[in-house]
């Protein structure tokens, strides 16, 4: 017998009130067909899509600070808690989730993304925009000079100069389009694919108190009127909106099969009875 979590660094993973409900596990070894990070497999208690790593520990500083730092992994949360930063929580392989956004709005309306500087932890943060907005938590990225991780940043620098530069974090969405703008003209193709990977994001956006001035920036960005813009956002909704059967007519009898017809007695007894 040997044991899927062998040659591995084992992580308790506890639920918002504290019970153990799973594992993750680092590798420690060079074993190159095996995967970097292990979880418990999901079960009725153990959902990566509603469990944040650190949730637990952290919840009572995430709600005085009214912020939460979310991360990428296990030891970015261990990390920044050994050096002072303990409003640190973590996805677990999965991407950030409504059920997650669910989890963190109890406690704060606020969260910074620290994702690690590489392709994947650029992308993580690009995907949560929407669902940060569709939950109403105001979301800020925050890139780590030099391309550190945010764990390397701390040790280095401390918790202190963490925070300081979490204040200067910008808005997601303000820095998604800063980095589109940036690219300079884009083709009709170009435009066409970065504006469908909006839809969800001017979806999310259509309750927020500041939707005018952001759609007015899209606008901006991409060149095109509001009312075309409008109009994508509409063509997403029907694309996104859920079939569902047309409820009866009220007042109208649905025909009964096999419905018994009176008989000559029936008929007679009615015509006393009037």
């Amino acid at each position: 017998f040997r044991s899927v979590f062998r040659d591995r660094l084992m992580f308790p993973i506890h639920n918002r009130e504290g019970k153990v409900v799973g594992f993750g596990a680092r590798l420690f070894t060079d074993e190159k067909d095996q995967p970097k990070y292990l979880n418990s497999p999901e079960s009725s208690i153990f959902s990566k899509r509603k469990i944040l790593y650190g949730l637990h520990e952290n919840q009572r500083n995430i709600r005085l600070r009214g912020e939460a730092v979310v991360v990428e992994g296990y030891m970015d949360v261990v990390g920044l808690s050994e050096k002072g930063v303990n409003n640190a929580i973590a996805t677990m392989g999965t991407a950030l989730t409504e059920e997650h956004c669910l989890e963190l709005k109890g406690l704060a309306q606020k969260v910074v993304t620290v994702f690690d500087p590489d392709s994947a932890g650029k992308e993580a943060w690009h995907r949560s925009v929407h669902t940060f907005m569709s939950s109403r938590i105001f979301a800020r990225d925050l890139s780590l000079p030099n391309e550190l991780d945010p764990d390397e940043f701390v040790q280095k620098e401390g918790a202190e100069a963490f925070y300081e530069l979490c204040k200067t974090a910008p808005r997601q969405i303000t820095k998604y389009l800063k980095e589109i703008a940036t690219k300079g003209n884009l083709s009709e193709e170009e435009s066409a694919k970065q504006l469908n990977l909006l839809i969800p994001i001017l979806i999310a956006s259509r309750n927020l108190p500041d939707r005018a001035t952001l759609w007015d920036d899209i606008c901006l960005v991409f060149k095109i009127s509001r009312e075309a813009l409008k109009e994508l956002a509409e063509s997403g909704m029907k694309t996104r909106a859920p079939q569902v059967a047309p409820p009866p007519k009220i007042g109208i009898r649905m025909p009964i099969k096999n419905e018994a017809k009176p008989t000559t007695l029936e008929k007679e007894f009615f015509k006393v009875c009037i």
